[in-house]
């Protein structure tokens, strides 16, 4: 792929993403060290995006580019995402990757990270061996200090509660509906809640608190995403421990797997910015910033030669996250999450809070969800 050296017209691009590593900027800002354009990157909690999204679309005024997770393009209707030429995505895509990216049979992002699926990390100095299993998870319990956390996550999000459905061989999505009204969403809600009702996990813990007590030596265990690999490894140096996510009952929790996209509101692309965007896109798919995806994020890129390479590597934790990749579940890309996602946390908090059980909840879930997408009509 061929880049200018400078483009033609000075002008500034801005760029919206949400990947928890601040070493991403850095490979962002490389862009502007390679062409002289000047680039304003903003970073955006997962848990803000949709609403921040929206409301810019809405207004106007939203970023050149945002790069996020493939399955917000599913809101499509109001952001007005661009269409991505064929002849802008390499051949070099990894084209499982690249289907992620599709909604109702149009490209709608670029991926440049694959993965994005969960693991476990576990912390050598407390964990002699790590459990496989949830049962001896727990019975580890009473090996740690008092003080000390024994498992943390982002207990509110989400995409933290999909291994534990699919534990339970719950599939809250079929097609591009929910389905939820099952007894598999019914156990798996119990599950997870009666770990927080155990002090097992503490459910008020976010990602931000459930990342530094695991970066800090305050939690034995933690279910975090790829993207945390190199900042854990780091901090907890020789100490340091991978695993996949614990089995339940003899069950395998499976991840989602996904992409980060590069995606472009508003039909940026086809805009006044169309040549610098353009060149923007290709930048994030070159092989050499694919393969910094890998040496400093320590995260999945999405070109297969690089690929070829980590699936060939001798490195036990590559080994691992490939093998956990392989067993992960494609995370669904359609107009519909955004509102399943929603109706799944409104559900999974009023059973938690004892306002409903679990089979009121799941109800409650199918009929919020099946209603606010009638409502937008598809």
């Amino acid at each position: 792929m061929l880049f200018m050296s400078h483009v033609s017209i000075a002008t500034e691009i801005s760029v919206v993403h949400t990947y928890e590593n601040e070493a991403f900027k850095h490979l962002i800002e490389k862009f502007s060290e390679k062409t002289g354009v000047k680039i304003k990157i903003s970073w955006l909690d997962q848990a803000d995006l949709k609403v921040r999204i929206l409301r810019s679309a809405e207004k106007n005024v939203t970023p050149d580019v945002i790069i996020v997770p493939a399955d917000h393009l599913g809101l499509d209707e109001r952001v007005h995402f661009s269409e991505i030429p064929a002849e802008l995505i390499s051949s070099d895509i990894n084209q499982n990757t690249l289907a992620t990216a599709s909604i109702n049979g149009r490209t709608l992002g670029i991926p440049i990270i694959s993965g994005n699926h969960l693991l476990l990390y576990y912390n050598k100095k407390w964990v002699k061996e790590v459990a496989t299993d949830w049962q001896t998870l727990i019975a580890q319990r009473e090996q740690l200090p008092k003080s000390l956390h024994l498992i943390s996550w982002s207990f509110m999000e989400m995409y933290w509660f999909i291994p534990f459905l699919t534990a339970f061989d719950a599939k809250p999505i079929i097609g591009v509906m929910p389905n939820f009204k099952n007894d598999e969403v019914q156990n798996a809600l119990q599950f997870v809640w009666q770990l927080a009702k155990q002090q097992i996990v503490d459910n008020l813990c976010d990602y931000r608190c459930a990342f530094e007590r695991f970066s800090q030596g305050e939690s034995a265990y933690t279910i975090n995403g790829v993207w945390a690999f190199g900042q854990f490894k780091q901090s907890l140096g020789d100490d340091f421990g991978l695993a996949p996510l614990p089995n339940i009952n003899h069950h395998a929790m499976k991840s989602y797997y996904s992409s980060y996209v590069v995606a472009f509101p508003k039909n940026s692309l086809n805009g006044e910015k169309k040549e610098i965007l353009t060149q923007f896109a290709l930048f994030m798919q070159s092989e050499a910033l694919q393969n910094e995806i890998m040496t400093q994020l320590n995260d999945l890129p999405v070109h297969n030669k690089i690929l070829a390479k980590i699936r060939q590597s001798d490195n036990q934790y590559l080994k691992i996250i490939i093998k956990a990749l392989d067993q992960s579940v494609a995370m669904p890309t359609n107009q519909n999450m955004a509102i399943i996602w929603e109706a799944m946390l409104k559900g999974f908090t009023r059973y938690g809070s004892g306002a409903m059980n679990a089979e009121k909840a799941s109800i409650y879930m199918q009929k919020i969800a099946e209603r606010s997408i009638a409502r937008q009509g598809n």
